[in-house]
C-alpha cells in the first residue's frame, strides 16, 4: 500500500523527466515545487490522521471532508492548545521534509548527468507503474482488505496507509458498489419485509390525541453516563430522575455515529450509512418522509432549535426540505451569548426554548439539538468535576448538560403546557466514552426517555429498539399512519427485535440474545456473541442490502 500510493504520487515526475533534456532548470524547478506541495499534503494527512483516529478509532478518510463546508465548525472541535500544536509539528516536520529533499538531491540527484534520458525508457517506467498502483499483478487490484494481517483491529488499522486510504475513499464512497454483501436480492428483500413488519402494536403509551411534543436530541449522550444503565453515579441525576418517572427505554441504539446520521436517522427514519451520510445530497433526502410532514396532517407547528451553525453538514437543507416552519440557530442569540467554539452553550440555547414554546401555535412539535457535550468538551460551569483528561472533561459537559435539562424540566413543570406536553430525550449517537469503544454496541447504546403530562405511566421499555424505530413508535402511538417509514419497526410488541448500526467500513447488529459485528475490509464477521451467528447475520446482511440499494434509488 506503501508502495502503492507512491507509485501515484510519480507519475507527475516521470512525464516531466520525460521532457527533462529540453529544459532542466525549469523541470527541476517544477519538481521541487511539486514536492513541497505533496509534502504539504502528506503531512496534512498524516497529522490530522493521528488527531482523529484518537477520537473515531478510524483512519482518516473522505468522511471528514463533508464537514469542510464550514471549516470554522469543523475545528471547533479541537481545541486552541492541540490546534496549535498540530499547527507547530506541521511546520516542524515540512522544516524536516524541506532540509532532507534538499540533502539528498545535491547527493544524489541525476539531474547533474548531462546526457539525455532515454525518452522510450522513461515511458515503459511511466506504464510499469501501474503494477505498483494495483498493487501487483493479480486480478483483484489492491484494496484495504490487503492489508489486514491481524485478529487485532488497531494492528490492522496501523499497516494502511492513510494517504491510500483517502484517496481510496473519496473516490469509491458508494456504498452499493463498494459493499458486496453476496446475498441474493429477492432473498434479501422478503427478509427485510418480514424483519420490519408493522402488523403489531406499540403499546398504549400517550393519553392524547394531539399533544405538543418537544424532541431534545443530545449531543453524544451515551447510555453509559446513566446510573440506571451503567451505575455510573453523579453525571445525569436529572435524566435519571426523568427516567424514572417516565417512559425508559432501556435497549436502545443510536444508528450511526455523527450527529447528521443521528439526526436523519430521529426525524426520517433513515438508517445511518456506513460510509457516507445522506444528509449531503438534497435531491434524495427530499425523497425521504419526515414526522414534521406527517404530523403537518394534524395542524402541527414545527419549530427546530440549535445553538450553532445550521449550515454545518447540509443541516439546514435537510430542515427545509423537512418542512420545519421555525429554525433557530446561533445568528437568533446575542454575540455574547455564543460563547462556545460551536455557537451557544446549552443552558442558553434551553432557556430560549422555554420562552419562546409559549409563543408556539399549538400543537408544535419542537426539537431541540444540544451541543456543548461536543469536542472539545469546554462548558461555564465551576471545577467541581475533575478535567484532566479527555474522558474526564467529557463527563463534565455532560454533567453540565444534564443540569441545564433538569433546570428545564423543572420550569417546564410549573407551565400550563406541561400536562398536554411529551417530552423525548434522545442521543443523536453515542460515545467511546468512558471507556474507549469504538464499534461495538455498548459505543452505541443511547437513552431514550419519554416523559411529561402525556404519558400513560412510568415504566421500562427493555426491547431492542433503534432510533430509526422512533417516528413509527410516536406516530402508531397518536395513531397516524407511519408506513412511509420503511425502515422502522413497531419493536415493543414485535416478536423479534433488534438495531442495526454502521460505523466507517462495517455495520453491527444486536438483539436481546447478543450481537455480531462485521468489517467490509475483511468481508467478514469481526466479532460475535452468537454461537451460531449465521441466522442473524443473514438478517443484518438484508438490512444493509436493503438499505444500500434504497440508496441508491433515492
Amino acid at each position: 500500500m506503501d508502495i502503492s500510493i507512491s507509485s501515484y504520487y510519480l507519475i507527475f515526475p516521470l512525464v516531466l523527466l520525460t521532457f527533462y533534456p529540453f529544459a532542466p532548470n525549469f523541470f527541476v524547478s517544477i519538481i521541487n515545487i511539486y514536492t513541497a506541495l505533496i509534502s504539504f499534503f502528506v503531512l496534512i494527512l498524516i497529522i490530522a490522521d493521528a488527531e482523529l483516529y484518537s477520537n473515531w478509532g478510524v483512519r482518516f478518510d473522505a468522511t471528514p471532508l463533508l464537514y469542510l463546508k464550514n471549516p470554522v465548525d469543523a475545528l471547533a472541535s479541537v481545541s486552541g492548545f492541540l490546534f496549535m500544536f498540530l499547527i507547530t509539528l506541521l511546520f516542524l516536520l515540512l522544516f524536516i521534509a524541506y532540509r532532507s529533499h534538499q540533502y539528498l538531491v545535491n547527493k544524489y540527484s541525476f539531474f547533474s548527468i548531462h546526457y539525455y534520458y532515454p525518452f522510450l525508457i522513461n515511458i515503459v517506467l511511466i506504464l510499469f507503474l501501474i503494477i505498483p498502483i494495483r498493487g501487483g499483478i493479480g486480478i483483484a487490484p489492491l484494496n484495504t482488505g490487503f492489508v489486514y494481517f491481524s485478529n487485532h483491529n488497531y494492528a490492522n488499522h496501523a499497516a494502511i496507509n492513510v494517504n491510500w486510504n483517502f484517496f481510496h475513499s473519496a473516490l469509491n464512497n458508494d456504498p452499493l458498489n463498494t459493499h458486496n454483501l453476496y446475498l441474493n436480492s429477492d432473498t434479501a428483500k422478503n427478509i427485510f419485509t418480514e424483519m420490519t413488519s408493522k402488523n403489531y402494536s406499540s403499546g398504549n403509551l400517550i393519553n392524547s390525541q394531539n399533544p405538543n411534543i418537544i424532541v431534545f436530541i443530545l449531543e453524544s449522550f451515551t447510555a453509559k453516563l446513566m446510573f440506571s444503565h451503567s451505575g455510573m453515579k453523579g453525571i445525569t441525576p436529572n435524566l435519571d430522575s426523568i427516567a424514572a418517572s417516565g417512559i425508559y427505554f432501556k435497549n436502545f441504539y443510536a444508528s450511526g455515529d455523527r450527529t447528521d446520521k443521528g439526526l436523519v436517522a430521529i426525524l426520517s427514519g433513515y438508517p445511518a450509512l456506513p460510509d457516507n451520510s445522506i444528509i449531503k445530497f438534497p435531491l434524495k433526502t427530499e425523497k425521504l418522509p419526515s414526522l414534521t410532514k406527517a404530523l403537518s396532517a394534524r395542524n402541527y407547528y414545527s419549530a427546530f432549535y440549535y445553538g450553532g451553525n445550521i449550515d454545518f453538514a447540509s443541516m439546514r437543507s435537510y430542515l427545509t426540505i423537512s418542512r420545519f416552519d421555525k429554525i433557530i440557530s446561533d445568528k437568533d442569540f446575542d454575540k455574547k451569548d455564543q460563547n462556545s467554539k460551536w455557537g451557544v452553550h446549552d443552558h442558553l440555547l434551553l432557556k430560549y426554548l422555554l420562552n419562546d414554546l409559549v409563543s408556539l401555535p399549538k400543537p408544535f412539535f419542537a426539537a431541540c439539538l444540544t451541543l456543548s457535550s461536543h469536542e472539545p468538551f469546554e462548558v461555564p460551569i465551576p471545577n467541581n468535576l475533575p478535567d484532566d483528561t479527555e474522558e474526564q472533561r467529557f463527563l463534565k459537559s455532560a454533567y453540565y448538560t444534564d443540569e441545564a435539562l433538569g433546570n428545564f424540566f423543572k420550569a417546564f413543570k410549573n407551565s400550563p403546557l406541561y400536562k398536554n406536553t411529551l417530552l423525548v430525550f434522545i442521543a443523536d449517537h453515542g460515545s467511546r466514552f468512558p471507556g474507549n469503544d469504538f464499534v461495538v454496541p455498548e459505543k452505541y447504546i443511547i437513552p431514550m426517555i419519554w416523559s411529561g403530562g402525556a404519558i400513560t405511566k412510568d415504566t421500562i421499555i427493555t426491547q431492542v429498539g433503534s432510533q430509526i424505530d422512533f417516528p413509527l413508535l410516536l406516530l402508531s402511538n397518536l395513531n397516524i399512519d407511519g408506513s412511509d417509514f420503511q425502515f422502522s419497526k413497531n419493536f415493543i410488541t414485535a416478536p423479534h427485535s433488534f438495531a442495526v448500526y454502521s460505523f466507517n467500513s462495517g455495520f453491527g447488529y444486536v438483539d436481546n440474545t447478543g450481537f455480531l459485528i462485521y468489517d467490509f475490509n475483511k468481508n467478514a464477521l469481526d466479532q460475535t456473541s452468537y454461537p451460531d451467528p449465521q441466522p442473524q447475520l443473514t438478517n443484518a446482511k438484508a438490512f444493509m442490502m436493503e438499505l444500500f440499494q434504497n440508496f441508491e434509488a433515492l
